[in-house]
């Protein structure tokens, strides 16, 4: 017979965990017009991070998707606000930040999707202060996302020279105050922001699909570099290309080609070994029920 042992936390129980997020969300289809069916949805979310310095943060926000004739608009803007305290230094930090992002598909034809959008990310000016101006989400999947989202773009991974986390796309590992969330709590409050604007183009023919995407990355407060001054702001640039095809509704293979070129702002922050252009090509076979 096997022993059955009670958790050291119970997933059951709210009051065992270290991070409780609530959230209320609001969707409203508008029913006529040449809008019909665009949804605006407003929505709040209360993190409750006692895992992390005790942070407590509101976060409003509002968000608005689907379909108006030949174009898909996507955008949402989301505000935080609340305050987190580090133990070990006896510090209160105010949070106080921003996000927003905007993007357009444009079907010309099933085959031929022109796209382009922009995601910004605000950073944290003063890292001395008591303040804490650097967007930190709850959490982040900006890799599954219909627009800008590619499974093995080097930006969605875990790379230490760029200070991206799995999934996020953004450079909040970036920083030595404490945040208040992020994967794996990984945020930081200091973390500098970003600036990313895209334009692609994607299609589906017969089994056949594609993605051919660029994006431009820049800091939206420049950290603190290897010379102790402010780094440029340039992150650096990301081309991703990927071509699959569906042998069944069970069974696909992929080819992904990823390619990220550093900016001077790595440099500036890594120093001058950090200018050479990463390459990923990967092979993905994907099975689905």
């Amino acid at each position: 017979m096997i022993k059955y042992e009670e958790p050291a936390i119970n997933p059951w129980d709210g009051d065992s965990l270290d991070w409780r997020f609530y959230s209320l969300k609001g969707i409203y289809t508008i029913p006529s017009g040449f809008a019909k069916g665009f949804v605006i949805s407003p929505f709040y979310a209360f993190s409750d991070n006692s895992a992390h310095n005790n942070a407590q943060v509101s976060y409003i926000g509002l968000e608005g998707y689907g379909k108006l004739g030949i174009f898909t608009p996507r955008f949402e803007v989301v505000y935080a606000d609340g305050d987190t305290d580090d133990n070990d230094a006896g510090i209160d930090y105010d949070i106080s930040a921003m996000a927003a992002y905007a993007s357009v598909d444009i079907e010309i034809c099933p085959g031929f999707i022109p796209y382009l959008g922009i995601r910004w990310e605000e950073g944290d000016d003063d890292p001395n202060d008591d303040d804490i101006d650097a967007f930190n989400a709850i959490t982040d999947i900006a890799r599954y996302t219909p627009t800008f989202g590619m499974e093995n773009a080097i930006v969605y991974r875990y790379v230490t020279s760029l200070g991206t986390h799995l999934y996020s796309g953004n450079f909040n590992r970036i920083g030595t105050q404490p945040g208040y969330g992020g994967i794996s709590n990984s945020s930081r409050g200091d973390a500098p922001g970003l600036l990313m604007w895209g334009l692609g183009f994607k299609g589906k023919y017969d089994k056949w699909s594609y993605k051919v995407q660029y994006m431009d990355f820049s800091y939206d407060e420049e950290p603190i570099g290897l010379d102790g001054t402010s780094t440029d702001d340039e992150v650096g640039q990301e081309f991703d290309i990927r071509v699959a095809y569906a042998f069944s509704k069970h069974f696909t293979m992929a080819n992904c080609f990823a390619a990220f070129d550093p900016g001077d702002g790595i440099e500036d922050l890594r120093g001058n070994d950090y200018d050479e252009t990463a390459l990923v090509n990967t092979i993905e076979l994907i099975w689905s029920w």
